[in-house]
């Protein structure tokens, strides 16, 4: 009996390794797969980081755009007002007409006009001469 005693023994030991075996693998598989998803959740994440600087890099870009579109009208605007008080329109007439306040007009009257279109009158670009009623009278106004 001693014998099946030993055998015994020894087959519980294999069976114990085995089990042991088997676990230790199972828990591998899920140590790597747990890396493999991390990695990838990483590497996400750095490409979230890489949109978001392209994105701020467009805004920034955008944004410089329309601060140099809206710089040159604001200018073009300035030229309208000096244009209109060169032809003989006062203050009063040009607030009315523009709907510009008072001091709007004033400061645009105070800054220095741009002649970067030939000093033609084509405040517009379009080839147009854009004229200014003298009378002070809207157009279509019936006056």
């Amino acid at each position: 009996m001693a014998g099946t005693a030993r055998t015994t023994q020894v087959r519980a030991r294999q069976r114990a390794r085995t089990r042991l075996a088997d676990t230790l693998t199972a828990q591998r598989e899920r140590e790597k797969a747990n890396e493999d998803d991390l990695a990838a959740f990483f590497a996400l994440d750095d490409q979230i980081t890489s949109a978001a600087a392209a994105r701020d890099a467009a805004l920034a870009d955008v944004a410089r755009t329309h601060d140099a579109a809206t710089a040159d009208a604001h200018q073009a605007q300035q030229n309208c007002v000096h244009q209109l008080h060169a032809r003989g329109l006062k203050v009063d007439d040009i607030t009315t007409l523009t709907g510009w306040t008072t001091t709007e007009v004033r400061k645009a009257l105070r800054a220095r006009p741009t002649t970067t279109n030939g000093d033609t009158g084509d405040v517009t670009g379009d080839g147009d001469v854009v004229e200014a009623v003298g009378t002070g009278a809207v157009e279509g106004s019936g006056a």
